[in-house]
């Protein structure tokens, strides 16, 4: 970050914050009056509107979400919190990803779950994240798609098969969410999920930290012959259709389940 863009502290009005902040005074972060954007409180302005990079900014701190730059450049948009620290390990502003383009959003079915576009990227943070990482267009739109399903509404078709939730069809609603949404075709078998864990081509991760949109397999069963696949969210989370004792499509944490005595074989890459 540049020298130019580090921010100073507030005493009383824009003004006198940039005149003090010349003459190299220090003075209360919380001084002033806090400042709403958009209907939320960003906490007290630390320096006046400037350009980083090529984004016009303005930091803001002591708000509810602590430090907080707001991009005037393409509409008025905040970055704050874990999505803001991912941005800085982007370099900022002048990095790779550039200005935002929105606000952030929750993902519709995984409430916590946050996800920000910028004009050259996109950063998601998870519950338990410090930093949001980057995430492809592809992938987010598999994986928004399969956690919109936990609010019902996505249902199996295959002949004269019908299937609410994907109750029963794993390895479908991983592929569709792809397929469907992504325009992307997964490379394997569709006779079940273990056959695809095994004969897909693809390395295959025998670790408990899948990424964000791999395909998380566990093995068969004597009441399971065909094994389980789930979709990962990234930092320890799932989307899954029923599985493990629950007939719920919906949005779980990988830990639970990760162990031996469920069968966990790993991850692949689809």
């Amino acid at each position: 970050m540049s020298t130019r863009h580090k921010p100073i502290r507030l005493f009383s009005g824009i003004f006198l914050v940039l005149v003090l902040a010349w003459m190299g005074v220090s003075i209360p972060a919380n001084a002033g009056t806090a400042q709403y954007v958009g209907g939320v409180n960003v906490g007290y302005p630390q320096n006046g509107r400037h350009w980083w990079g090529k984004c016009l900014v303005q930091d803001f701190k002591g708000g509810p979400h602590g430090w907080a730059i707001v991009s005037y450049t393409g509409g008025t948009h905040i970055v704050r919190g874990g999505l803001l620290f991912g941005w800085f390990d982007q370099k900022g502003a002048p990095g790779s990803l550039g200005c935002p383009i929105e606000n952030e959003h929750t993902i519709a079915g995984a409430t916590g779950f946050q996800v920000q576009h910028f004009q050259h990227g996109i950063l998601y943070w998870n519950p338990g994240m410090d930093h949001a990482k980057l995430v492809s267009a592809t992938v987010e739109r598999a994986v928004e798609w399969a956690v919109g399903c936990t609010r019902g509404g996505c249902t199996y078709h295959s002949g004269s098969t019908v299937a609410a939730n994907y109750y029963m069809w794993c390895l479908a609603f991983v592929y569709d969410a792809y397929a469907v949404r992504s325009n992307k075709t997964p490379q394997g078998p569709h006779t079940s999920a273990i056959d695809w864990w095994k004969r897909a081509p693809g390395v295959r991760h025998q670790d408990s930290n899948p990424p964000r949109g791999v395909f998380v397999f566990w093995n068969k069963s004597g009441y399971n012959p065909d094994g389980h696949v789930a979709l990962s969210l990234g930092n320890g989370w799932l989307v899954t259709t029923g599985a493990f004792g629950k007939r719920s499509l919906r949005v779980d944490r990988l830990q639970n389940y990760a162990t031996k005595s469920y069968g966990y074989l790993g991850w692949m890459t689809p």
